[in-house]
């Protein structure tokens, strides 16, 4: 199975605002709070709004960073571009903050 561009760029993305959100440590540690709560060691509502304070913050967080995942749509846009593959159409799908054509990129080596 070969990801599209597009799938590329969000994996990207995500890995380079938040890894979390792409490596599996976040939901494996609410796994094993939802073990905690079937045996009876953590409460149930002090799980969940611990979670749910997690996921706020990076939210947040993501938000201000949305300009890191832009440039990696920027990136899969000049590709396609580049390529004239049929997934080009995506250019005048993804509405972009930024239309400067430097593109400084820093991937996440820990997802790739």
């Amino acid at each position: 199975m070969k990801p599209t561009k597009l799938g590329y760029a969000l994996v990207k993305g995500y890995c380079e605002i938040d890894p979390e959100l792409v490596l599996p440590s976040v939901r494996s540690n609410i796994e094993k709070s939802c073990d905690l709560i079937a045996k009876g060691k953590a409460d149930f509502s002090q799980v969940v709004n611990h979670v749910i304070d997690i996921f706020q913050r990076k939210y947040t967080y993501f938000n201000l960073s949305i300009s890191v995942m832009e440039s990696f749509f920027r990136v899969m846009i000049l590709q396609g571009e580049e390529s004239e593959k049929e997934d080009s159409y995506l250019k005048n799908k993804i509405p972009l903050k930024s239309e400067s054509k430097e593109l400084a990129l820093n991937f996440c080596s820990r997802c790739f």
